[in-house]
């Protein structure tokens, strides 16, 4: 165990950090870890600081952790700033994470854990980076965050990490967060490739949206049942495409679909207020009678300052497997 101090000053990465058990890495104000350009791919795990097959683990400070990725070779920028995997009790606070290459935090296999007080710039204009991502893990906070990505600022069930884990995912909560969504994908992602049985009991509280292509896109595409979810207090000015994609659809886009599809069952959207409703309408779309789309409840919806009671003046289209989209003031 023991803490390790980086003061002020730039240090060039040439290969992974592997955090340990009971030990502490501090980022002093003005420190700055920086993966070189020159460095030669691969990184451990695709992660430039790991947290694997640890408990007890912590990366706080005010320095950065850079990526560098505006200088790297796009054939190199296959990794994440911190990448977890079999790992509890850790704790990412503080930190300013900058222009990684795919993903910022990448959580896999992780529980009962937090990310607090972080900064996310990811705007590498040669590729598609995400903010914080969660895959197989329980029990995580992000809390008081700012994250501006080029692809999702947050995404649940994109995939299974290194050793192909799969496990059930619940109870994650992200709140009193600031996001921007600039390019491709959504403030707030669940699925695509989620081969677990469930996603569920997720909350998204008190969250300010600068500007997003999508709000919320859900795809139980490769299995996962996505249910008992809450949004409470959220806020969105500029939407670029459209609010809502809920779809339980067969994914032709992907040669490796499993064959499996689940459902998005119970979702509750509390004192929600968007300016306007972007250029596409929202699209809730069922698959089968048991595929399907059902419990979607709005109450105190807002859309340009004015009260929503009905999907039409929503702008978002149902098909015939949505069931129970109910407005209440």
């Amino acid at each position: 165990g023991g803490t390790l101090f980086f003061p002020a000053g730039t240090y060039n990465i040439q290969s992974s950090i592997n955090m340990k058990s009971n030990v502490t890495v501090y980022l002093a104000p003005g420190a700055v870890l920086q993966v070189a350009p020159q460095y030669q791919c691969c990184f451990t795990n695709q992660g430039v600081m790991n947290f694997v097959d640890v408990n007890n683990a912590k990366l706080t400070g005010r320095g950065i952790l850079n990526g560098n990725a505006a200088n790297i070779p796009q054939s190199n920028l296959d990794f994440h700033m911190i990448y977890t995997e079999n790992a509890g009790n850790i704790e990412i606070n503080d930190v300013l994470l900058l222009d990684q290459g795919v993903t910022a935090i990448r959580l896999v296999d992780t529980h009962d854990s937090a990310v607090r007080n972080i900064k996310i710039i990811a705007d590498n204009p040669t590729t598609e980076s995400d903010g914080v991502d969660f895959d197989s893990s329980q029990g995580i906070t992000v809390d008081n965050a700012f994250i501006y990505s080029s692809d999702d600022n947050t995404s649940q069930g994109g995939g299974t990490g290194i050793r192909k884990t799969v496990k059930d995912q619940y109870d994650l909560t992200i709140q009193n967060s600031l996001l921007y969504n600039i390019r491709t994908g959504a403030a707030f992602k669940i699925g695509t490739q989620d081969p677990q049985n469930t996603i569920n009991n997720i909350s998204y509280n008190n969250i300010d949206i600068v500007s997003c292509i999508q709000v919320a896109a859900f795809y139980p595409t490769f299995g996962a049942n996505i249910e008992n979810i809450s949004f409470t207090n959220v806020r969105a000015e500029t939407i670029i495409d459209r609010i809502f994609e809920f779809r339980a659809i067969v994914p032709t886009w992907d040669p490796k679909w499993n064959g499996r599809l689940g459902y998005v069952h119970d979702v509750r959207l509390t004192n929600f207020s968007v300016d306007a409703h972007g250029v596409r309408p929202s699209d809730f779309s069922g698959f089968s009678p048991v595929r399907d789309i059902r419990g979607i409840t709005f109450t105190n919806f807002r859309m340009g300052g004015k009260p929503v009671f009905d999907a039409s003046s929503a702008h978002i289209t149902l098909n015939a497997f949505v069931s129970n989209v109910v407005f209440n003031p």
